[in-house]
């Protein structure tokens, strides 16, 4: 006789996109791993790329399909990093990082030498037109005594020493992507009190061939 065969068809409906979230922005001089994370509870994940958004330069991925990849470039700028996720139902969504990758380093020019026997205002300039200024350090290199900065983490700052010296001083300046750069004025601490020599001659008014009296204050 005829059989009859019964059948069950599970049917799974996804209408939900993937959660995406491509992780912190960045801001590098060296090639950097990039953390997101990527989740479709109903379907899955069925792929995930990475893709240069915009910026100036080539965008290296090293995992391209992967949901951590590192990321490097070969131009300075700012870029907008994105990961795109589609799940196994056609469902897509995507986020977006801004990258910043700077091999430059800062501008720094630390002043005008000095030589002073009194504390002084140091007016340096620094610039950094990719990532912008992370840190200011002023430090002495060289000098016999001690040198005190009234603000040693600031573009400027007041110099003052406690011993007599010539000394070299350093201002280091490191951007927000890691770089440095230095530089060095020469500050002369000079307090040693000048000697007068005063050498009085009597009388006031003389002819050739009068005595002349001469006498000296050291």
């Amino acid at each position: 006789g005829n059989v009859e065969l019964a059948t069950t068809l599970n049917v799974s409906l996804d209408k939900v996109a993937p959660t995406v979230n491509a992780g912190t922005d960045k801001t590098v001089n060296a090639s950097s791993a990039q953390d997101a994370t990527i989740s479709d509870v109903t379907s899955g994940v069925a792929s995930i790329t990475w893709a240069k958004i915009s910026g100036p330069g080539i965008v290296t991925f090293d995992a391209a399909t992967s949901e951590d990849t590192n990321i490097s470039a070969d131009t300075d700028g700012t870029y907008v990093i994105g990961v795109t996720v589609v799940d196994n139902a056609g469902n897509s969504n995507s986020d977006n990082i801004t990258f910043i990758w700077d091999t430059t380093a800062p501008s720094v020019n630390a002043g005008t030498d000095s030589i002073t026997s009194a504390q002084i205002n140091q007016n340096a300039t620094a610039s950094d037109a990719t990532s912008g200024i992370a840190s200011y350090l002023w430090t002495k290199q060289t000098g016999a005594g001690i040198i005190t900065f009234g603000t040693p983490a600031v573009e400027d700052t007041t110099i003052s020493a406690n011993a007599d010296d010539t000394y070299v001083i350093r201002l280091t300046v490191t951007d927000l992507a890691g770089n440095q750069a230095f530089d060095e004025i020469s500050f002369t601490w000079d307090t040693t009190t000048t000697t007068t020599t005063a050498v009085e001659v009597s009388p006031s008014f003389f002819e050739q061939g009068d005595n002349v009296k001469v006498s000296a204050l050291i």
